[in-house]
């Protein structure tokens, strides 16, 4: 169970951070966009490389936390400020609390050294 949770994890992670480098690709033209979008699409898939090393787990799972909170809170605000169609803001509800499950499960699961 624990190498499923791992596999199915790093790729929630990868996906995140690889849609937000082509979502910052696509505002190339606004710098500031561009770089926001690009250093929070390098968290998630620098914290997956990182976690695989013992010697840096810690400090990865510090990351995918930061990110998290980082996104979460980008999420609100899209949510707040856009008022997107229901779909999307579903979506957005469903990305963010699928980061914060998946934070506290990985977080206990690293910290503790135990399953949940």
């Amino acid at each position: 169970m624990e190498k499923i949770l791992c596999h199915i994890s790093g790729a929630w992670w990868l996906l995140q951070g690889f849609c937000l480098l082509g979502l910052a690709i696509r505002f190339l033209s606004d710098l500031t966009a561009f770089l926001m979008l690009g250093v929070l699409g390098l968290f998630p898939i620098v914290g997956v490389f990182f976690r695989t090393f013992t010697r840096y787990k810690i400090g990865a799972q510090v990351g995918l936390i930061v990110y998290t909170v980082l996104i979460s809170t980008f999420i609100v605000v899209v949510m707040g400020v856009l008022s997107p169609a229901v779909e999307l803001a579903l979506l957005f509800l469903m990305v963010g609390l699928g980061n914060i499950v998946l934070t506290v499960i990985e977080s206990w699961r690293t910290f503790f050294h135990t399953e949940i």
